[in-house]
């Protein structure tokens, strides 16, 4: 279901900067839309795939089309990993159809071959930043590698928060820009999915979309949700602990009054 519509006035508000377009924001934070990734049936047996529009409401079918992201739980033994792909080149061969923002630099880790191979991890943006025709935009991205031939790093694990990743789409012709707020699994990557909490759609063709700060007090993680997470966060940072985001009220040590404002905002930040 459609929780929110935020107009452009509301999201240039946020940002305090100028309106850039006429973005639509789909809140997902109850779990009505569930991002079943998509694997290998010779090795894994996922519940069938599900594949994210981020044009549609969280009550979207999750068919695959053309126009939708795919999340896939890759099991190569050199390097098994988490990514999300551009349906258009897998369903069309249309490379162009949706592309995914990543690192402007690779990273280099073993592929099945036992040769180094070129790994483009998803670029981690946030409040303020632009998704535009200047970030690198690549028709899949990285999420998670697991690379035991390397010593230095074992584990790459780029998005192991909740994190926004700019995302773009042709439709109707025309390009679009958007983003998908998505909070990472538990840290080990078969503790569940990446799950899509907000998405965005700028409907202006050819026109960026800014990330705008949905955050509250009390959200430690970034995810707009004020939970047990972040209560977790602020008893770890307990005591002397100048400019830790759990530090709400600024005064340098995190303690009881942080506590209370994180109680007193428990739920959901608005949208």
């Amino acid at each position: 279901m459609l929780r929110t519509l935020i107009a452009v006035g509301v999201v240039a508000a946020l940002l305090g900067s100028p309106a850039l377009g006429e973005p639509i924001i789909f809140d997902n934070r109850d779990g009505e839309f569930d991002w079943n990734y998509t694997c290998d049936p010779s090795v894994c047996i996922p519940d069938p795939g599900t594949y994210l529009d981020i044009t549609q409401t969280p009550s979207q079918s999750g068919e695959s089309s053309e126009f939708t992201f795919q999340l896939y739980w890759d099991t190569s033994p050199a390097t098994p990993h988490w990514d999300i792909r551009g349906l258009g080149q897998w369903l069309l061969n249309q490379p162009d159809e949706q592309r995914i923002a990543t690192d402007d630099e690779p990273t280099l880790l073993l592929g099945d071959g036992g040769t180094v191979e070129e790994f483009y991890f998803a670029r981690e943006l946030g409040p303020g930043d632009i998704v535009d025709g200047e970030l690198n935009m690549r028709i899949f991205a990285y999420l998670w590698a697991y690379n035991p031939g390397n010593p230095t790093p074992e584990v790459t694990e780029v998005i192991d928060r909740p994190s926004y990743i700019g995302v773009s789409l042709i439709r109707n012709s025309q390009l679009h820009y958007g983003w998908i707020l998505v909070d990472s699994p538990d840290k080990f990557y078969l503790a569940g999915n990446f799950e899509p909490l907000l998405w965005a759609f700028e409907t202006t063709p050819d026109t960026p979309i800014a990330i705008p700060d949905l955050s509250c007090t009390g959200d430690v993680d970034g995810n707009t949700i004020v939970g047990i997470t972040d209560f977790l966060d602020l008893l770890a940072a307990w005591g002397p602990n100048p400019g830790h985001p759990a530090d709400f009220d600024g005064d340098d040590f995190v303690g009881i009054n942080d506590f209370l404002d994180l109680l007193a905002n428990w739920g959901q930040c608005p949208v």
